[in-house]
């Protein structure tokens, strides 16, 4: 839940110039996501409505919940009358892949204050995260303010909540705009967002693993092939990087040579 202690915390980080640049940077560069994201948001508010949560409680979805396409598996599993476990257990498993983005960033970001990286905590989207990504992965040496982040995260949560409100008006409106093909720029938005972080071996295992199941188990009733899919990417991902990270190091000394 976001409070305005948490919105407070990140806004405050752009009262000095240099916080003010940083925050003005990350803006401008997730801006173009915001564009991309904004059919996402108008059809998760169309769902919303039409799945019987109603104006207020569509826009609490993104307001207080602001989980991307976990809202989606939620509104649907909630329109289909699935029980609060499931839904809060496929939520909970669609979003397990902020783990890695978080442990990347506490350990890229270990100079950001603990109250940031708190609040960091709940506006990790895939949008901020992968625009703080390239930033650090362009200037490792350089130190990123909490600022940035701050400003790539802010703008996706105000356009992400401005655009699902569009969507529940609309949708209260009546007309079906399912065959307009909105849904195609929310993948294009996704390859835009995360083929340029393919730059290593275990992101490519990941990504093919995730990818290969999600094709594979699509079938599979309440989400669940594609729960299998992000957690197989996952473990993928991991021992390919625990691989290569044991053939990169020195073998060990024998003991004729810890003599000499």
């Amino acid at each position: 839940m976001t409070s305005p202690v948490a919105q407070h915390g990140l806004a405050s980080q752009a009262k000095s110039p240099n916080h003010r640049r940083a925050f003005a940077l990350g803006l401008r560069d997730a801006a173009p996501l915001f564009l991309s994201g904004a059919p996402f948001g108008l059809l998760f508010g169309i769902l919303a409505y039409d799945v019987g949560l109603g104006l207020w409680g569509g826009q609490a979805f993104s307001s207080l919940i602001f989980a991307g396409s976990a809202q989606f598996a939620a509104a649907d599993l909630f329109g289909k009358g699935a029980g609060l476990l499931v839904i809060f257990g496929v939520t909970a498993l669609l979003n397990a892949r902020h783990l890695l983005y978080a442990l990347d960033l506490a350990t890229r970001c270990a100079h950001w204050p603990s109250w940031g990286r708190l609040i960091v905590g709940y506006f990790l989207t895939d949008e901020s995260y992968a625009v703080t990504a390239r930033r650090l992965d362009a200037r490792p040496h350089d130190p990123l303010p909490l600022a940035y982040f701050a400003g790539a995260s802010l703008g996706m949560y105000f356009a992400w909540n401005l655009s699902t409100a569009v969507g529940l008006v609309l949708g209260a409106s009546g007309p079906d705009l399912s065959r307009f093909g909105f849904s195609v720029a929310i993948y294009s938005a996704y390859i835009a967002i995360f083929v340029p972080l393919l730059v290593a071996a275990p992101r490519w295992v990941a990504a093919g693993v995730s990818l290969v199941l999600a094709v594979w188990l699509r079938d599979w009733p309440n989400q669940l092939g594609l729960v299998t899919a992000i957690l197989a990417g996952i473990v993928a991902g991991y021992a390919s990087q625990r691989l290569m990270d044991r053939r990169s190091e020195p073998p060990a000394a024998s003991a004729g040579d810890e003599a000499l």
